[in-house]
């Protein structure tokens, strides 16, 4: 039979429900789900890239149909959906359980990147590796989410290396057919959700809902042919293009945002921008209630009472800052057809060090009620470096707080080790996390059955790698330098201390070098061997960050 959505061309009936598990990412963190997916066809479940739209399109019928008359597969298929059914209701949630008063609430969380699966390439690093977390973590508790990002149909660029050693760029576009992606439309079947003016050009957005368990999750795409080229491709790349691509993508984010949750009826009760990138929701909450009549006090108050601002950098360099020159240029139009006074709208981004700018970072502090770092040192460091919007005020009571961030466990932790902890906690643990009484027993496990799956895992890390690079040497390279240098000399038996990031040069990779004495002596130690993997991608555009990874 052919499933309803059209992604996936045959299922036999007795499995049309594999459609469902295939269009909702709860399946990344289901382990019945990823069993029973890998179970179907193992070989082509690697090469799809454990995807499972592409997996299922590609599927032969024939065995399809013979693992539908399977009873082992299929109670392994009722257990997958079994799971993914409790992900369709929010009653029973710890959220649920614990705030029923806030039954019909909804929270906004604004972010750049989302990272949920490699098969949606659309975040670079820990920023939106934190967001997909965090909406995943939001399915599990209950609590009621919607993300909005933006979809980079070009992602983050992929890295060559060429055989002078240096970094090139090339992209390689994804096809939201092989996701679980689907464009929204209007009642009259229209893609355009929102019309905002940049340059003087009307830009329409539009949107893409991606299910992540209970999260709803919209990206925003200018890609639609109402629009120019060239504002086609605002949302089209992550983190590239200049200044001014940059203030586009962070006005269609925050302004594009609002207008389109308001246009899908949504009406958030709480605002969450995770980073400066999102801080122009909050500008446009602002002159929400100022077209309603609010006073400036009024409006920034009501905003500031139900808005949330984390920030996760304390390097300079890690926030974005455009000038008033290029506000005027790319948003000077739009600025004058919303209402808002030119020198209102730069007081909300002003910093004190930087007269003539529009700070996103600052915006999203003075717009918010609750500010928060990303650790307790964090927290400690950027109320130091905010103090500056407390004149006067000592730094303690600076009011910027901190979380400590934690990850998705269902995501990272590997199906073997989860399959130890099923041996000596019971299948249920995940489920009992929060008991004190579970994580007392960790102690209590057997040592050696823990090396055991450690170096299991790190030889699966190193097969990985060395089949890497035997494609790339088959594919591209040409010296023997890259070979060796692609890791397949490392060793499992030693210490392996790695940096695989951005070499964006806030990241500070040469922190590694800090106290070289003491990094002779680890590395000399004879009864300790190390090895240390540099293997970072720089911005073609971070000249400093090309250099730092030639020194390193």
């Amino acid at each position: 039979m052919t499933p309803s959505s059209g992604k996936i061309p045959y299922l036999p009936e007795p499995l049309l429900g594999l459609e469902e598990l295939a269009l909702n990412f709860s399946w990344v963190w289901n382990r019945f789900c990823r069993e029973l997916f890998r179970e179907i066809d193992p070989t082509l479940w690697h090469l799809s890239g454990r995807n499972p739209i592409a997996l299922l399109r590609k599927a032969d019928p024939a065995r399809l149909t013979q693992l539908s008359r399977d009873s082992r597969f299929m109670a392994l298929y009722e257990q997958a959906l079994a799971a993914a059914s409790w992900n369709k209701s929010r009653n029973g949630t710890w959220f649920n359980q614990t705030f029923p008063h806030l039954e019909g609430k909804l929270v906004a969380y604004f972010c750049a990147e989302f990272g949920i699966h490699k098969s949606v390439p659309i975040y670079s690093g820990g920023l939106g590796v934190l967001a997909g977390d965090h909406a995943k973590a939001a399915s599990d508790l209950g609590i009621p989410l919607v993300g909005v990002g933006l979809l980079y149909l070009k992602g983050y660029f992929d890295q060559h290396v060429n055989l002078e050693g240096w970094q090139e760029a090339s992209e390689e576009p994804f096809d939201p057919a092989l996701t679980p992606l689907d464009p929204v439309l209007t009642d009259e079947g229209e893609r355009s959700l929102a019309r905002l003016n940049l340059f003087g050009r009307t830009v329409h957005v539009g949107a893409w809902h991606m299910r992540v368990g209970r999260t709803s999750i919209y990206l925003l795409d200018t890609n639609l042919d109402e629009n120019d080229p060239q504002d086609r491709d605002f949302t089209q790349k992550l983190y590239q293009g200049g200044h001014d691509h940059r203030l586009c993508q962070e006005w269609i984010l925050g302004v594009g945002g609002v207008q389109v949750l308001r246009r899908l009826g949504l009406a958030p009760d709480v605002w969450h921008a995770n980073e400066g990138h999102a801080a122009f929701m909050l500008v446009e909450r602002v002159r929400e209630r100022l077209a309603e009549g609010a006073t400036l006090e009024e409006a920034v108050r009501e905003v500031r009472n139900t808005a949330v601002f984390t920030t996760h950098t304390p390097v300079p360099a890690g926030h974005d800052v455009f000038t008033a020159h290029q506000i005027d240029q790319a948003l000077g139009t739009s600025l004058a057809e919303m209402g808002l006074e030119r020198r209102l709208f730069l007081s909300f981004g002003a910093h004190p060090h930087l007269p003539g700018h529009f700070h996103m970072t600052a915006c999203g502090i003075r717009l918010s009620r609750y500010v928060n770092g990303v650790s307790q040192k964090h927290g400690q460091v950027t109320r130091e470096a905010w103090k500056v919007l407390w004149p006067g005020r000592p730094v303690s009571r600076v009011p910027i707080g901190h979380i400590t961030n934690g990850v998705h466990l269902s995501s990272w932790m590997s199906l073997k080790m989860m399959d130890l902890m099923d041996q000596h906690f019971g299948r249920d643990w995940i489920g009992r996390m929060h008991d004190p009484e579970v994580w007392r027993r960790v102690l209590d496990l057997d040592d050696a059955a823990l090396w055991e799956a450690h170096m299991a895992l790190k030889g699966f890390l190193l097969n990985f790698i060395r089949e890497q690079a035997r494609q790339r040497w088959r594919d591209e390279w040409r010296e023997a330098v890259h070979l060796v240098g692609s890791g397949t000399l490392l060793s499992p038996n030693a210490l392996t201390l790695g940096f695989a990031r951005r070499f964006a040069t806030y990241k500070r990779a040469d922190l590694f070098f800090r106290d070289p004495d003491r990094l002779r002596r680890i590395l000399t130690d004879p009864w300790r061997p190390v090895q240390i993997v540099f293997a970072g991608k720089a911005h073609p555009s971070d000249d400093e960050g090309k250099r730092m990874l030639q020194r390193v």
